[in-house]
């Protein structure tokens, strides 16, 4: 059942009912994530963008609580800015608060769970454009970043202007190609080089993550990796953790630290995500239930059929019948 992504881009926006096809768009557009689904009911997730030539901007919601582990395109810094004034993201590791913002560098891996109902813009930048400063920053990242990730608070002001400029842009993007508006966008894109180079003024001040911290997402990384290469066969926590090298009490803090759920409900959650995934793309007449529960690593179907009715609120056989919209 995959999102049309032509229609999507023409928009500008698209809504979806499938963590599948976020991540679907995400590798569209340059990221790589997985998106899962950390409590029971109908996913829903909208998303509006705006593409151009040195900036990609999204502003998304999500209806339930989620989680997300995310690449950004190579060569590329990303920063996430919570739009409501509550605490939001837990991202890697640590709860962001009111005015604070995460600066993704290139080729880094963030882990992040989101409340219900978060509003969020991600924002996307070319390296070679960014201003001295950041770019210093993030080639060469200092002890506060935990594994190329940093959280740091930002000026109320400097951060309302942020948000501000992002959604103007991002309201720019069904607007009729011209001159004036190319030379907006590029005016605009420079303003948020520069409120981002204003935004970190503050970053060597800011006390420098724990080194168990730090080793606990590595850690982390590693054990997910293992889990997603061998879904459908059967997994125990000692060969996970021995995997890691580290003991199973180690790996479930990673878990708890990242994630905020255990090694075997991620486990689980995987495997629900993945049969799901597989039962919207199959052909009803050719498919049996029974056969993609198995390839995923459910070994006993009633089970399989209960876990997935309460996560999903359907039974298998209804997605695998779902058409299209």
């Amino acid at each position: 059942m995959p999102i049309d992504l032509q229609k999507a881009l023409s928009k500008g926006s698209f809504s979806t009912r499938e963590t599948s096809e976020r991540d679907e768009f995400s590798a569209h557009v340059g990221w790589k994530t997985e998106y899962l689904q950390l409590e029971p009911g109908q996913y829903n997730a909208e998303v509006n963008f705006s593409i151009h030539s040195n900036i990609r901007l999204a502003w998304s919601v999500s209806n339930l609580k989620s989680a997300a582990t995310a690449t950004p395109p190579a060569n590329h810094l990303a920063v996430f800015l919570p739009l409501a004034n509550q605490p939001q993201i837990i991202c890697q590791g640590r709860t962001m608060q009111k005015n604070e913002v995460a600066i993704i560098c290139p080729n880094s891996k963030v882990v992040a769970r989101f409340p219900r109902n978060l509003e969020m813009i991600t924002l996307t930048l070319i390296r070679a454009n960014l201003k001295p400063r950041i770019r210093r920053l993030v080639e060469s990242p200092p002890r506060q970043f935990t594994d190329g990730v940093f959280v740091t608070r930002v000026p109320h002001d400097t951060l309302k202007e942020l948000v501000h400029v992002c959604q103007v842009m991002i309201e720019y993007r069904m607007r009729p190609h011209s001159t004036g508006l190319v030379n907006s966008i590029k005016k605009m894109e420079l303003n948020i080089t520069e409120l981002l180079s204003e935004a970190i003024v503050s970053a060597d001040r800011t006390p420098p993550a724990k080194r168990a911290l730090k080793n606990r997402f590595t850690i982390f990384h590693k054990a997910r990796k293992y889990i997603n290469s061998r879904l459908g066969a059967p997994l125990s926590l000692k060969a996970i953790a021995a995997d890691a090298g580290v003991s199973p009490r180690t790996l479930d803090y990673a878990f708890r630290d990242c994630l905020g759920i255990t090694p075997l409900a991620y486990i689980k959650t995987r495997r629900l995500a993945a049969a799901r995934r597989l039962l919207l793309n199959a052909s009803p007449q050719e498919t049996r239930v029974h056969d993609i529960a198995e390839a995923c690593g459910f070994k006993h179907m009633g089970h399989f059929a209960r876990d997935y009715g309460l996560q999903f609120l359907e039974l298998p056989s209804q997605t695998l019948t779902k058409k299209s919209v």
